[in-house]
């Protein structure tokens, strides 16, 4: 299954799952300030994709902060935060993040997105972005800047 196919997959499981809310201006409360994120990143250049899997804390109510561990044919790490311009069940969103492959050596980048969040629930909120990376010393399977969407889901307790 490739890497879009799984994302879809994931979004059509969570949007079975999910109470839809008449208002999406409307401000949908959360369950708990910690969650769990599962993104799929795809490479557009290079027709690659990589799963982030990891954490979020909201630190306020329009800012979250991200870490995961990216997991594909490179691995790697990641380091972000999100900002939401509205408190809604539709959220757009401003995000940014440090990502980093190890591929002979680790590979640093800056990436920097725009998107929307949908608050499905008080537990569950899917995720579409589109971003641009750009890495200081790529080589190899990662190139110097990417086109790169992202499909993801998160989870609260």
């Amino acid at each position: 299954m490739t890497g879009t196919a799984l994302a879809l997959a994931m979004c059509a499981i969570a949007a079975s799952a999910a109470v839809v809310h008449a208002d999406p201006a409307a401000p949908v409360a959360i369950s708990s300030r910690f969650g769990g994120v599962v993104d799929v990143v795809s490479d557009v250049e290079l027709r690659g994709a990589a799963v982030m899997v990891g954490g979020a804390v909201d630190v306020t109510d329009d800012v979250e902060a991200q870490v995961g561990a990216m997991l594909g044919p490179t691995f790697g790490g990641y380091l972000g935060g999100q900002y939401y311009v509205t408190r809604g069940s539709l959220r757009p969103l401003f995000a940014a993040g440090a990502p980093i492959f190890f591929l002979s050596g680790p590979r640093v980048g800056l990436r920097g997105a725009v998107g929307i969040e949908w608050r499905a629930t008080p537990h569950l909120a899917v995720t579409a972005q589109l971003g641009l990376e750009h890495y200081f010393n790529a080589n190899g399977d990662i190139a110097d800047t990417t086109l790169t969407p992202i499909v993801g889901v998160t989870g609260r307790l």
